[in-house]
């Protein structure tokens, strides 16, 4: 029984690829947690508006649970971040927007239905 040749490149793809650092890491995730808190605020306050105007119910749904969505990314992003002491403020600020964000989406669908 004959085996077949595997030929092998000399780089394979993504050999010379390098990684970022942890602190470049956790940095992107500080940036990453504050950009998601404040897209999922966004999400949230279109919702509310387009819910004050009276708008129908799918329409406005789907602004919360995009706001719920980037809020736990965020939250998520921060979490991975704080364990950096440089960027420990932007990930405070991360995660303090994206929990409210998170608990906007929550508590406003009560507070309108």
């Amino acid at each position: 029984m004959r085996q077949r040749n595997v030929w092998l490149r000399s780089d394979p793809v993504g050999s010379h690829t390098v990684l970022p650092t942890r602190a470049e890491f956790r940095a992107r995730n500080a940036q990453r947690s504050v950009r998601a808190g404040a897209i999922g605020l966004l999400a949230l306050v279109v919702g509310l508006i387009v819910a004050a105007l009276g708008l129908s119910y799918p329409t406005w749904a789907v602004f919360y649970v995009l706001a719920l969505v980037f809020g736990v990314a965020g939250i998520a992003a921060a979490a991975v971040a704080l364990r950096a002491h440089g960027e420990r403020r932007a990930a405070l600020v991360g995660l303090t927007v994206s929990g409210a964000a998170f608990l906007g989406s929550l508590i406003a669908p009560a507070l309108i239905g």
